[in-house]
């Protein structure tokens, strides 16, 4: 976890996470406790949790998600919709990677609607084969407001699972711009 003083918002805290598939609803049901804990140690309500959740399909099937309070509460706001397809592969069709906010105004920091994936295929021209040598996942980005004029948008871009080869896996966060 970091602390950052950037933006519109004066910090906030970002928790990046990878959910074991088998385990998907179990590990997300408990980011409430990391939530509470994050709350106690670091003085703010302003929370990102991102990254690979596995959080829909057959590892997150709706019928549990849709019963977890994380997903049911108003005090947490999932940016990264269901209908989104944040795998590379042209075989599935699964919303696994997400941003899941918590705090108003961190919610009111965001640019609306700026949630989405990078299709870094079809940016680059990448075949699907090697779409899938760089990841199986896209990334997922949004913006944040700012509060200078001369640049009224903090891109953000959290790339999920970059392999290099067919050992080392990653999580990238960057600002971009």
């Amino acid at each position: 976890m970091q602390k950052i003083s950037v933006s519109v918002l004066p910090e906030f805290v970002l928790a990046g996470i990878h959910v074991k598939p088998l385990q998907a609803i179990q590990e997300i049901t408990a980011l409430e406790t990391v939530q509470r804990d994050i709350v106690s140690k670091m003085k703010t309500q302003d929370i990102l949790f991102l990254g690979d959740m596995n959080a829909e399909c057959s590892y997150a099937p709706k019928k549990y998600l849709n019963h977890i309070p994380i997903r049911t509460s108003n005090k947490y706001h999932w940016l990264i919709s269901d209908n989104i397809d944040t795998t590379v592969s042209t075989g599935t069709d699964c919303a696994y990677d997400r941003f899941i906010l918590h705090g108003d105004k961190f919610l009111y920091a965001i640019v609306e609607g700026s949630s989405k994936i990078f299709e870094f295929d079809k940016e680059y021209r990448l075949t699907n084969t090697v779409a899938l040598s760089v990841s199986d996942h896209y990334p997922i980005e949004l913006e944040m407001k700012t509060v200078t004029s001369s640049a009224p948008y903090i891109p953000f871009t959290m790339f999920t699972t970059v392999c290099f080869g067919s050992v080392i896996c990653s999580c990238i966060y960057c600002l971009r711009g």
